[in-house]
């Protein structure tokens, strides 16, 4: 896909909803991809994508990423780069070394075509170039997917790689007598055979893979029994690979009305205690400020009309966010960070938690230029979507706004005693420009920014949740009589190192303590002593913000 190689990052995914925004964060990347000759993206898609060739020896680009979730969460899952094959030891043979016996073929039989929803139906069309299905009809078609997602497969459109599922057999999606839902049974499954040795086979055959790997980018799910999964694999990534970064983004769905707050929050201090000690950097996400208490608000945007209910919806959010905070590490030619360099930058003194920010999308107008939306802006540039957290007090930040090419940096009918008076005239690039503007209204902060030209691109299957005010191209107008699918918007994602991420830590610590665990049955099996533990390692974390810790 592009002549530079090396720099590779491993991705894991555990759990539903960080399947969710997975399957969003790769459809997003892959609209991304620019297939005209001789133009090279100034996003480097080889740092998370590997090139293979299938068994009709035809080269293929998937994700380097494992994923993990439950027996019966794949559903309508379909891997077309794979199919076709006579046998499954074909398949075996064609993609990896290991013997049959050691790798798992995922195919549903419960999955047919009258499963499937219209999206997936028109996919299949499409790539095999039947029905006259054009991708511009694809990209752009009403397919009302709120009505008709069910499972992250619903909605998949980047074929992965056979060797990126992994299924936790011994439970099962969707079943309520017996939920994965405690941070202990995430870690009984680790010690099973099918999961420890086969994920671990996984993992170092795309290791080996790689020219120069960076290390891992984790997703995973806070609240169930996945935080004791992925903890789990944490371990194993230190003992074995212990020069690599590890960057962790603990995620925390909508909770439903089912769900156990009080096991939800257990769960989730008990996982924020093992990423401050085996993580290089971690920063949890919410939709929800206050998730950890029985009542949720959730995060409103003011130029997005999503519903919080849908999982649809909020992963899509998150992963526009992941999306652009990951342009740090994926820009080309050396003008970003490494992602050990990152999570180095942003965690000094022992502050291993970062706070994340969003402005989706970057609402400038369509006659306005970036120093006009930047001299005329009020109040924060982002809103944060880490649970309790705020933007006081930024002690470090990198930013990264994507979308705006630098053809509008400057009014106009701007003048050369405009250009003389005013200092930011002097920037020729948009980060540089950026850069400026918050070294005067941040001056006692570290900035790091970085700019790419490429949008967010929201063609199908990614939610049209934005409201009427956005343009096509993702401007800010005054409200349309009709409303437009937009195609493309800017974007600005930020990661911060502020006391926004001690009183986060701080409110999980005083959440727990308010809770008797003994009346938890899922936990009558913790040690109190080891518990207790636990609860001092997170208050250890958060006191590293106090304003005593100077930078």
């Amino acid at each position: 896909m592009s002549p530079n190689k090396g720099s590779e990052i491993i991705t894991l995914q555990f759990g539903q909803y960080s399947n969710f925004i997975g399957t969003h964060w790769w459809n997003l990347q892959e609209a991304g991809f620019d297939y005209t000759p001789d133009l090279i993206s100034d996003i480097n898609h080889d740092v998370l994508f590997r090139e293979g060739l299938n068994h009709r020896k035809e080269v293929t680009f998937t994700p380097r990423m494992l994923l993990v979730d439950l027996k019966g969460s794949l559903q309508t899952c379909v891997n077309d780069l794979y199919e076709d094959v006579t046998t499954q030891a074909d398949i075996l043979n064609s993609i990896t070394t290991w013997s049959p016996d050691k790798v798992e073929i995922v195919n549903d039989s419960s999955t047919s075509s009258s499963k499937t929803n219209e999206f997936q139906e028109d996919l299949k069309k499409l790539e095999n170039n039947r029905e006259g299905v054009l991708s511009e009809v694809v990209d752009y078609k009403d397919y009302n997917l709120e009505d008709n997602v069910n499972y992250w497969s619903d909605f998949m459109r980047t074929r992965y790689h056979p060797r990126s599922f992994n299924v936790v057999n011994e439970y099962q999606h969707g079943n309520t007598g017996q939920p994965f839902d405690c941070y202990l049974q995430g870690v009984e499954v680790w010690k099973s055979e099918a999961m420890c040795e086969e994920w671990t086979d996984k993992v170092r055959a795309f290791v080996e893979e790689c020219d120069c790997l960076q290390g891992f980018q984790i997703l995973s799910d806070a609240t169930s029994g996945f935080a004791g999964l992925c903890s789990s694999s944490l371990q194993h990534l230190k003992d074995e690979y212990s020069t690599k970064a590890t960057l962790v983004f603990p995620v925390t769905p909508p909770r439903t009305s089912e769900s156990d707050f009080k096991l939800r929050t257990v769960n989730t201090v008990l996982m924020m205690a093992s990423l401050g000690e085996l993580a290089d950097m971690f920063s949890p996400l919410s939709l929800s400020p206050d998730c950890w208490n029985q009542t949720e608000t959730y995060r409103q945007f003011p130029l997005l009309e999503y519903k919080p209910s849908l999982l649809y919806h909020s992963s899509a959010i998150v992963s526009s966010l992941l999306d652009t905070l990951s342009l740090s590490y994926r820009l080309r030619g050396g003008s970003g960070l490494s992602l050990r360099d990152l999570c180095s930058f942003l965690t000094p003194v022992g502050r291993k938690a970062a706070t994340t920010s969003l402005s989706l999308p970057w609402p400038m107008k369509h006659a306005q230029s970036l120093l006009e939306c930047l001299e005329q802006w009020e109040g924060p540039l982002s809103t944060p979507l880490t649970p309790y957290s705020n933007l006081d007090e930024v002690a470090i930040q990198v930013l990264n706004l994507r979308g705006e090419d630098g053809h509008k940096m400057f009014p106009k009918d701007m003048n050369n005693r405009d250009r003389s008076s005013n200092p930011a005239y002097s920037c020729t690039t948009v980060h540089e420009l950026f850069q400026y503007f918050l070294s005067c209204d941040m001056p006692r902060t570290l900035h790091r920014v970085y700019s790419s030209s490429q949008p967010i691109k929201t063609i199908n299957p990614y939610p049209d949740f934005f409201s009427k005010r956005v343009s096509n191209h993702g401007c800010v107008n005054e409200p349309l009589e009709e409303k437009e699918r937009v195609k493309h918007v800017p974007m600005l994602g930020g990661l911060h190192c502020c006391q926004g991420s001690g009183a986060m830590l701080s409110d999980l610590h005083s959440a727990v303590r308010r809770i008797n665990i003994k009346t938890l049955p899922a936990f009558l099996s913790l040690d109190k002593t080891d518990f207790d533990e636990t609860l001092e390692a997170v208050m250890s974390l958060s006191d590293n913000y106090k304003d005593e810790y100077e930078l």
